[in-house]
């Protein structure tokens, strides 16, 4: 005869869960007309602006900044608090004329106070500060990756985006983006096209950008129709902005005369900003650059990646 609930060993009962789970699973599985591909697919999660993806990517970067913060506005408000019923206790001690050692214990507790209550706000303001330029430069970075260029690669002439040309999908470059008058940024290609080929072995792409308008771009498109090192920017009001927003806002911040030094802005494998520099125009950094790869790639660091 089967055993009354309560006799039956825990292990047995165990046992009878587990096979009931597992025969459950088994009948989804393969019943009839039932199959694990037949399920509603989890839908993907769907960004509904780019605003959003760069605050998750924010978060990602630093993912106890709001803990942190927490952490620091409870020590603010707990030094503002303390300071506020310190110094009421210190006014009412003064009045009363209390002995010597009670106000100089309340002085010090007031002084550590404050003491928490401003370190606690320097590094609120710090932390908000260092988000605020996490937040920009992933927005310059989602600005750079939907430029678009006319590549002139012998077996390659298609326009693309510079996100098409990070490391792993088939297109790998180092963007460097020239960015100047027409004089100057003619002269710089001029000095490239004598190391063109180590260039290109050092997946060096070069993206000359004239300041003079449409004009000055097309003559320089003229100019290097024939240099597989370089990609012309299919002009539009997306490279306008980001060298308006971007490039040229900080040229004038720092006083710097573009008429007579050429921006460079190099863009590494993946989609970050590596370095920006000025040079002039008689004068171009491409040896240091290649020089740079190669010493890397005798070093055995890495190369994918810059």
């Amino acid at each position: 005869l089967p055993k009354p609930f309560a006799q039956h060993s825990i292990a047995e009962m165990t046992a009878v869960i587990l096979w009931s789970m597992w025969s459950l699973a088994a009948v989804r599985v393969t019943s009839p007309g039932v199959s694990i591909s037949a399920r509603r697919p989890v839908p993907a999660m769907r960004m509904s602006s780019p605003n959003q993806f760069d605050a998750l990517r924010e978060e990602a970067e630093a993912p106890f900044r709001k803990p942190r913060l927490f952490l620091y506005i409870a020590g603010a408000g707990s030094g503002a608090i303390g300071g506020a019923v310190t110094a009421a206790q210190l006014a009412a001690a003064l009045i009363d004329h209390a002995d010597q050692p009670r106000i100089m214990e309340l002085v010090r507790n007031l002084a550590v106070d404050l003491v928490a209550l401003g370190g606690c706000g320097t590094l609120i303001a710090r932390d908000l500060r260092a988000q605020a330029l996490r937040t920009k430069r992933l927005a310059t970075g989602r600005q750079i990756a939907a430029l678009r260029v006319q590549l002139q690669w012998p077996n390659d002439k298609g326009v693309v985006s510079l996100a098409d040309l990070r490391s792993g999908r088939g297109r790998d470059s180092r963007i460097v983006i020239t960015i100047g008058e027409q004089a100057a940024v003619s002269e710089a290609l001029k000095a490239a096209r004598g190391v063109s080929e180590r260039m290109r072995g050092a997946d060096l792409l070069v993206v000359p950008y004239c300041l003079g308008g449409r004009e000055g771009q097309a003559a320089l498109a003229s100019e290097c129709a024939d240099d597989a090192h370089v990609a012309m920017p299919v002009l539009g009001d997306a490279w306008q902005q980001y060298v308006d927003e971007n490039e040229l806002s900080r040229a004038r911040e720092q006083g710097v005369d573009l008429e007579r030094y050429v921006l460079l802005v190099v863009v590494k494998k993946n989609g970050r900003v590596g370095q920006r520099a000025l040079f002039p125009a008689e004068k171009p950094p491409w040896l240091v650059l290649l020089g740079d790869v190669d010493r890397r790639t005798t070093a055995g660091l890495d190369v994918r990646n810059i």
